[in-house]
């Protein structure tokens, strides 16, 4: 068993310990919220312009090729007496072109293919 000495120093160093412990993390704390954020530079804000630009040309390219696909499963479908569903079109497609064919995907091939489709 411990003396009644030992007892009572031992939970004041822990607190003591604790304590410092929480003043070194204010500290660290208070240190970080008074850094600035840095500026942006040019070089960021161009190369973002620039990605912008070359992102849509990639999805009209792949709407390109949904759309050949298409048109060569519609063409297959009516030659075998079949009657164009969206399932069986949309099978066709993802087996050509390695690409899950969507909804989303037709919708936007209407929106710029109106006379198309």
């Amino acid at each position: 068993m411990r003396s009644s000495s030992e007892a009572s120093s031992s939970p004041s160093c822990r607190s003591k310990k604790h304590n410092n412990l929480s003043s070194n993390l204010v500290s660290s704390d208070s240190d970080s919220l008074d850094t600035k954020t840095p500026e942006k530079s040019l070089e960021l804000t161009r190369r973002t312009r620039n990605r912008d630009v070359a992102f849509p040309c990639r999805r009209y390219e792949i709407l390109g090729e949904y759309f050949a696909r298409l048109d060569c499963s519609i063409r297959l479908l009516r030659r075998k007496g079949m009657t164009p569903s969206f399932a069986k079109i949309s099978h066709t497609i993802e087996s050509l072109t390695d690409r899950r064919f969507t909804l989303g995907h037709l919708a936007q091939l209407k929106f710029l293919l109106p006379e198309a489709i």
